[in-house]
């Protein structure tokens, strides 16, 4: 799919179509590898680490408390992301994982790690192992950061096609109700007003903007870990739960700042 802006219009072609919309202003939702975004040349940050394959079963007739989430790491289970369990009430919860290509080798699918954390995982799966799926979705997840540059004179990208997704535990709504609500107004703004599209811009970034870099920054540290579980259990055990609580949060201690620019000397030289 190519988009062309033109004007006050937009000229969309895939294959041989062609579709012309009359617009002033156009907000791309697009989702993952946002094709409007490449289309206009902006960059997606398209590394295999920036990118996380996702498989989430609902599942009933299981056994779980209802008030804790549970969450858990592993080359063998979710090479380069986790797996996860959070309860809906009646003895049913979403289970699933997201994982990174870089952290495996290929020859396992997504489903199938996803089944093996079910049937065999040593705590997991006791809880699990009767549990019936009653439904199931996937998608690939944006785990980046936000991209560079998320507003050009008639576009607005938000949500996943602007990066905009806690990098650290792939969460996307709450950013995105905020990115999308201020693009909204920005355009409306813009139609009515004729304000600058780069508002927008800036207006997320003052509002997100932090948190979503340091989500990314606590991924980064993480893909370190996450080479050896055996390391990764001995960094989980020294930062303790009030850091690792602070982590999840999109938070990092002065302490963890010191400890990230090391971390990225040491990843220049791996």
């Amino acid at each position: 799919m190519e988009i062309e802006k033109e004007r006050k219009s937009i000229r969309i072609r895939r294959g041989r179509e062609e579709v012309r919309v009359e617009t002033e202003v156009l907000i791309a939702a697009d989702g993952s590898f946002s094709r409007t975004a490449r289309s206009i040349g902006l960059d997606l940050r398209a590394s295999p680490y920036n990118y996380s394959p996702v498989l989430q079963y609902v599942m009933e007739n299981i056994t779980v408390e209802d008030d804790v989430v549970e969450m858990y790491m592993g080359r063998e289970y979710a090479p380069g992301g986790y797996t996860w369990i959070i309860p809906r009430g009646d003895g049913t919860a979403n289970v699933g994982l997201g994982i990174r290509s870089p952290f495996y080798e290929r020859g396992t699918t997504i489903h199938e790690f996803l089944q093996r954390f079910i049937r065999r995982h040593p705590a997991a799966s006791s809880k699990l192992k009767e549990g019936i799926i009653i439904s199931r979705v996937g998608g690939l997840m944006p785990v980046g950061g936000p991209i560079p540059k998320t507003a050009t004179d008639d576009i607005m990208v938000v949500g996943d096609a602007a990066g905009h997704v806690m990098a650290s535990n792939g969460g996307g709504v709450p950013p995105a109700l905020v990115c999308g609500e201020i693009a909204g107004e920005t355009a409306a703004n813009r139609i009515n007003n004729g304000v600058c599209l780069s508002l927008y811009e800036e207006m997320w970034r003052s509002e997100v903007g932090e948190e979503l870099n340091t989500s990314l920054k606590v991924r980064e540290m993480g893909d370190l870990a996450m080479k050896s579980d055996d390391f990764m259990n001995g960094i989980l055990e020294i930062l303790g739960p009030k850091n690792i609580g602070e982590m999840i949060r999109c938070r990092l201690p002065l302490g963890l700042a010191q400890l990230y620019r090391l971390a990225m000397k040491v990843k220049k030289h791996l």
